[in-house]
């Protein structure tokens, strides 16, 4: 329940007539409502003296209405609370009264002055509880208005001095207003709107990242709503998040809303560059019937310096740029930010106005920010938090609340305050022996602080001393006020003298007193040292690894007289005379050349382009920034060594490797991300039939973001230049993202020929390419799958007629004859063209965008993939008698007919295309079925040329919806490894026939299989086969078989499923030509399940007599009419069938559980009766025994032989006490204890 729901106010004007002959006026209020309890609650009275002088203040009777309802059926109980009033003890009420169900008041106290108001002085008058006898109140908002018509009413006093007697004020003038809500995000850690009971609404990115309620809150001193409950955390996105709203009452014409909130940013990521004009926003309003009219919006960008930020107001969308706060805020320190919006008669004159840490005092000051709106709005009705998808900020934001009026956001709380302005300073500094530094001072002020008269006490820290007359310095100060309040004062603070060089960051000034929070200013400085005395020694170094790369320097630090903070290093690859002597004051930011290490490290490695020769100095320094003091006299340090060659055209990189090592342990360079999730080496290598580096080696992954490497070669700046390598996706993502690319030697910004993948929703992939950085990227069709192996080669060509006219082309599984082919795809575009190329590189690009890969069998060099070896290929396939599945691997030089293939056919060749079509012409890719005249081993040198078959590029096949017949290319491959474009279109297995269907293993050349497509798309025949891949498990050993044996010796296997099974998935293929041996259910499918119903088996092209068996199941067996077979089948038993009549076999049966168990009884807790189920693979002699605590035996349910099966035994327990219970199964080769709970 919220703490603060509700601030009434009550303005009473009065004036006393008497010796005082000014006007005196007061404001009272009622505020900080707060929830103690779900049936507590408290509130505060203040009064501020509004007047130009001081008020006598004499005492009051105080009077509201409110609703009984509220009280949620039970007696209230109302009285005061001790001990929270600025006034003596005399001006407490004596008692809180309950006068009628709707009214609280309060009784007057005897008359007197009880107390001084100053000017603008606030003050708490008293503290009351309200309660309710109910275990909570009616509802979280507690509503009263003040009562003044008739008895009892709000009465209120002062005290003329020169009488003695109090005057009434007859002339009250009432104000009633009010705070829509305020909130403190008092819900559960987790998603805000699923957590805020219907507080707030996700009107925009909800299936995004989601607007979070975090643990801990955000503070303010002063702020009403600070450090109460939870607080929610935003996020920069690159993709949409969610974006969330809470209503309020519209506010129509004529008003003026005011919200509030504390903002804290976890670090500037993502932030709009300074020089943008409109930045991003995350906090506006909205009308009470639209999510698009976003108006007075909160916007943010970077500031000035780095790791700050700015906020800024664009009043509405139609406003072309936002007005911005000048000064930099920054991570990590909690802001007060408010806000308003005037709704104005008339079109584009609406006012938002925005104030960045306003006083809290009620007081309403000059905004910061206001903008007259370009479009405006009929009303406000909502407060939104903004994610977007851009340039939101990482933020935490708490403490939010929308009124109608300043005073309501910001009520006055009476409670002792000290301010500092500003709270840090820094830049005190002075050098080394001297001292002290140059004092700056910050404001100090106070109001409301107790007792009325006192001290403020400073104190320094200790290496800061502090004043008040900037001349007398000590280490701690008193600062005197008086009335309460303390009016702005100067305390000045400096470095204290005689500290030896360095840094002093961090020390804080502590102002405590009056009752108040202390305030600490916090200083920052240095002593500066002088220039180093001496240059270090022995500055030398040595090629690192790769040599062609890196070079490393090392040196003895200096050392006597004043030693160095740091040293620069600063590089040349022309003359010791190019480099230039650093100077005083501008330090040097690290650069390719350049580089700053601190005292102590004694090395440091560059990396460079190959074959140069580099030319170093080093500097010593002390101090840092604008008071860096470089020695530069003397006899400087310098050294000189040279880059060996890079390896030389054609390289192989195929990864040979330590397994488990990164690239970066083996010669490659990380120049992205060092260090986050390498490129790690993978044992096994790539595979591509007739690809040079197929097989050899190993090779990486790439997994998501992370680091990004390259690899240098020997420079080309003419001609053409190729790249090849396999690579396998196992992911990409729709926006896609490049994971190769050429470059110049060692560069970290000029990427060409960049490499691209993306999928689109079915998951089917689309291969791209681009000339260089920020170029426009082209796209081969979706085509390819995910989990297929590629081969990919890239072209770059320089071309000199103009530099912007060089080429790039793309291929993508090539024909490998040694010949170019023509590109896939190509690209050129006006982006400025390379002047040389000399690395390769590997990128894992960004989390959401970036693909996860396999590559292997690199090759880079000037000239196109050589040919690995013939463009023929050996077959021999053994067929047998009568129908065969077949097709062609490859390109028969005699031709592609029919009888060119299988001269041994009897009969027409038949295609599968939604039912059986004859063919003349075979086609690659394509499955037949042909009938053979015996059975014949069909051989190259025989039935086909002896110079053997030639190959065909593997090109995906065209499949259809639902059966498919297909063959392979001229290598084996896996079954399991068969891909679709879109992927997932495979319905169950790939089936094979030999004497009847079986689920195929591989795809052997020269013959046909069946697979089965959900949806139209293409089939990727993987290019090898997966010596160590397991095939998929479609046929569980737990399941039943039933194992059909014809008279000819054919086999053939139908099962029985075990557990929940989309049989949709075991559906067989269409039925083989007429005559053929065939089993199936009538379903058509080769599994089903027997415990449901009786299902039928169907069977053609037998050899009577057939011998039935039965494997891990009891079945029972008939013929359609029951008559002449009717047989039960134990596991392992097996029945001859002579009738040749019998055509249909009916079966029904039960699987046989596999393995003991004992399982959970149920229900559990029980009372009285539960039921224990067990099961037994095998005969087993068996005990079922029930146990208490104790260990005592209190039942036996079980004891004797029993047949494997499964088995339920209840137990009443109704003779037993309630308790935990054991039960235990026991057979000779087994034992199993569970525990079950008895409740009566």
């Amino acid at each position: 329940m919220p703490k603060h729901i509700l601030y009434i106010f009550l303005m009473v004007i009065f004036f006393a007539v008497s010796g005082i002959l000014f006007a005196q006026q007061c404001e009272v209020s009622v505020a900080n409502i707060s929830f103690e309890s779900t049936n507590s609650l408290t509130f505060d009275v203040f009064v501020k003296n509004t007047s130009l002088s001081g008020i006598n203040y004499s005492h009051g009777s105080y009077a509201w209405n409110y609703d009984p309802a509220f009280l949620n059926g039970g007696t209230a109980a109302f009285s005061l609370v001790p001990g929270f009033s600025d006034f003596a003890a005399g001006a407490y009420p004596p008692s809180a009264l309950i006068t009628s169900p709707n009214i609280l008041r309060t009784s007057s106290n005897l008359p007197g002055s009880n107390g001084t108001i100053l000017p603008d002085q606030t003050l708490r008058l008293y503290r009351f509880r309200l309660q309710t006898s109910a275990a909570s109140f009616a509802s979280e908002n507690f509503s009263i208005s003040w009562k003044s018509s008739t008895v009892p009413y709000t009465r209120v006093f002062s005290w003329d001095s020169g009488t003695g007697l109090p005057i009434e004020i007859t002339n009250l003038e009432y104000s009633v207003m009010t705070l829509f809500w305020e909130e403190n995000f008092d819900y559960a850690v987790g998603g805000l709107v699923s957590g805020s009971g219907g507080n707030w609404v996700s009107y925009s990115g909800s299936t995004g990242s989601l607007v979070q309620v975090s643990s801990g809150s955000l503070s303010y001193s002063g702020y009403q709503s600070s450090g109460l409950f939870n607080k929610i955390d935003i996020l920069y996105l690159t993709t949409s998040g969610e974006d969330v709203y809470r209503q309020f009452p519209a506010q129509g014409e004529g008003t003026v809303t005011y919200s509030a909130f504390l903002l804290n940013l976890a670090n500037t990521t993502g932030l709009a560059a300074n020089s943008s004009t409109t930045g991003d926003y995350f906090i506006s309003y909205l009308p009470g019937t639209s999510t698009s009219a976003l108006n007075s919006r909160i916007s943010i960008k970077t500031g000035t310096v780095a790791n700050t930020f700015q906020i800024g107001l664009r009043t509405s969308s139609s406003n072309a740029a936002a007005v911005w706060h000048p000064v930099d805020l920054n991570p990590g320190t909690t802001y007060l930010i408010a806000m308003s919006y005037e709704v104005i008669t008339g079109t584009a004159n609406d006012v938002a106005s925005v104030w960045i840490n306003p006083p809290v005092d009620g007081t309403q000051p000059t905004p910061d920010l206001t903008q007259i709106a370009g479009v405006d709005l009929a009303e406000v009705a909502r407060f939104v938090v903004r994610q977007g998808s851009s340039g939101t900020p990482n933020a935490s934001i708490d403490g939010i609340r929308v009124a109608t009026t300043w005073t309501e956001i910001f009520p006055p709380s009476g409670t002792p305050f000290i301010s500092v302005t500003p709270s840090s300073l820094s830049g005190f500094s002075y050098s080394q022996g001297g001292g002290p530094s140059t004092s700056q001072s910050y404001s100090l002020s106070g109001s409301n602080l107790t007792p009325a008269s006192g001290n403020i006490s400073v104190t320094g820290s200790t290496n800061y001393e502090v004043s008040l007359n900037n001349t007398t310095f000590s280490g701690s100060v008193n600062v005197p006020y008086s009335g309460g309040s303390l009016s702005s004062t100067p305390v000045y603070v400096r470095l204290k003298a005689g500290l030896t060089g360095g840094t002093y960051n961090g020390e804080e000034i502590t102002n405590t007193g009056g009752g108040a929070t202390s305030q600490v200013v916090t200083c920052n400085g240095f002593v500066i040292k002088p220039e180093p005395t001496n240059h270090v020694t022995n500055f030398a170094g040595v090629n690192g690894t790769p040599s062609y790369y890196y070079i490393i320097l090392n040196w003895i630090d200096a050392t006597g007289g004043t030693t160095p903070d740091g040293y620069l290093i600063k590089g040349s690859s022309f003359a010791f005379d190019s480099i230039a002597a650093p100077v005083d004051g501008v330090p040097e930011t690290n650069s390719l050349f350049i580089q700053n290490v601190v005292q102590g490290i004694q090395t440091k490695t560059f990396g460079f382009n190959s074959a140069t020769t580099y030319y170093f100095k080093i500097f010593p320094y002390t101090n840092s920034d604008a008071i860096i003091n470089y020695k530069t006299n003397g006899v400087v340090p310098q050294f000189s060594i040279a880059t060996t060659n890079a390896p030389s055209l054609p390289l192989t990189e195929n990864f040979e490797y330590v397994t488990g090592s990164f690239l970066t342990d083996n010669g490659w360079l990380a120049h992205s991300g060092s260090g986050t999730n390498p490129i790690s080496i993978q044992a096994t290598p790539l595979t591509y039939s007739g690809y040079v580096n197929s097989g050899l080696g190993k090779s990486i992954s790439m997994n998501s973001t992370g680091e990004d490497d390259n690899r240098a070669f020997n420079s080309v700046t003419a001609g053409s230049l190729y790249a090849s390598f396999m690579v396998n996706f196992s992911s990409a993502q729709t926006a896609g993202d490049y994971f190769f690319h050429l470059g110049p030697e060692n560069t970290t910004s000029l990427y060409f020929a960049k490499i691209f993948v993306k999928k689109n929703a079915g998951d089917s992939l689309a291969i791209g390419v681009a000339k260089r950085n920020n170029g426009d990227v082209v796209y081969t069709s979706f085509s390819y799958a995910l989990n297929t192996t590629y081969l990919i080669a890239v072209k770059y060509s320089f071309n000199s007629a103009t530099n912007t006219d060089d080429e790039v082309k793309l291929w993508i599984n090539p024909v490998l004859d040694g010949i170019e082919p023509s590109a896939t795809i190509s690209q050129t575009d006006l982006g400025e063209d390379a002047l040389s190329l000399g690395m390769m590189a590997l990128r894992q690009g960004s989390s959401s965008n970036a693909a996860t890969l396999t590559l292997g069998g690199i090759r880079v060099a000037n000239s196109w993939i050589p040919s690995s070896g013939s463009s023929t290929f050996q077959l021999s396939i053994n067929l047998l008698n009568g129908w065969n599945m077949v097709s062609v691997p490859g390109t028969n030089p005699d031709g592609m007919g029919v009888a060119n293939w299988w001269p041994g056919r009897v009969g027409d060749v038949y295609k599968y295309n939604a039912g059986y079509q004859t063919i003349t012409t075979a086609t690659p890719g394509v499955g037949y079925w042909m009938k053979n005249n015996g059975a014949q081993t069909y051989n190259t040198g025989d039935e086909w040329p002896a110079g053997g078959l030639q190959v065909v590029a593997h090109t995906p096949l065209t499949g259809a919806i639902g059966w498919n017949m297909i063959g392979g290319y001229e290598i084996a491959a896996t079954a399991s490894l068969v891909t679709t474009v879109p992927a997932g279109l495979q319905s169950g297995p790939i089936y094979k026939y030999a004497g009847g269907y079986s689920a195929a293993a591989t795809i052997d050349p020269g013959f046909g299989y069946w697979i089965k497509l959900t949806g139209a798309g293409q089939i990727i025949i993987p290019e090898s086969f997966a010596k160590d891949s397991k095939p998929v498990e479609y046929f569980p050993e737990n399941w039943g078989r039933i194992v059909i044996t014809d008279a000819a010796g054919v086999s053939y296997t139908l099962y029985a499923v075990n557990g929940q099974v989309d049989l949709s998935q075991y559906e067989l293929p269409p039925a083989p030509p007429t005559g053929m041996y065939d089993f199936r259910y009538s379903s058509g499918r080769i599994a089903e399940d027997l415990s449901s119903s009786v299902k039928t088996i169907e069977m053609s092209g037998v050899v009577y007599p057939l011998t039935v068996s039965v494997e891990g199941m009891d079945i029972r067996l008939m013929d359609e009419s029951g008559k002449k077979l009717n047989a039960n089948l134990k596991d392992g038993e097996s029945i001859e069938i002579s009738e040749s009549t019998i055509e249909k076999l009916m079966v029904s049966g039960e699987l046989l559980p596999t393995v003991y168990s004992l399982e959970q009884n149920y229900p559990n807790p029980f009372n009285p009766s539960t039921m224990i189920e067990f099961s037994l693979p095998e005969m087993a002699n068996v005990k079922l025994s029930i146990y208490n605590a104790l260990g005592e035996k209190v039942a036996e349910l079980v004891n004797t032989s029993l047949q494997a099966g499964k088995y339920q035994y209840n137990w009443n327990a109704s003779g037993v006490a309630t308790g935990m219970y054991i039960y235990e199964l026991r057979t000779d080769n087994f034992v199993s204890v569970k525990k079950m709970l008895l409740l009566k």
